[in-house]
């Protein structure tokens, strides 16, 4: 199992990602993902995808996953939670 250390460094840039197009390319630095308002891992530049890496055990299924952008990152998160946990058919 792999451990990833997240900086808790206020720097909004690190935690929101900070992205600019330079030739019609899309570069970004690591951005930290969040579920439900929790950080559940980050996504950092890999060729040209990001690669996901899971920082709590109940997104461990995604870890090291390349996607198109963090927006994607997020619906498979929640594609995946709502796959383990879903709604009560009685609700």
């Amino acid at each position: 199992m792999t451990f990833v250390l997240l900086s808790t460094v206020p720097d909004k840039s690190i935690r929101h990602g900070c992205a600019y197009r330079a030739a019609g390319v899309l570069s970004m630095k690591k951005q930290v993902i969040e579920y439900a308002g929790v950080p559940v891992g980050i996504v950092i530049p890999d060729e040209d995808r990001l690669k996901f890496i899971a920082v709590k055990f109940h997104v461990h299924d995604l870890d090291e996953q390349r996607f198109g952008s963090p927006d994607e990152v997020r619906l498979a998160i929640h594609d995946l939670m709502t796959r383990r946990h879903p709604k009560p058919l009685h609700a």
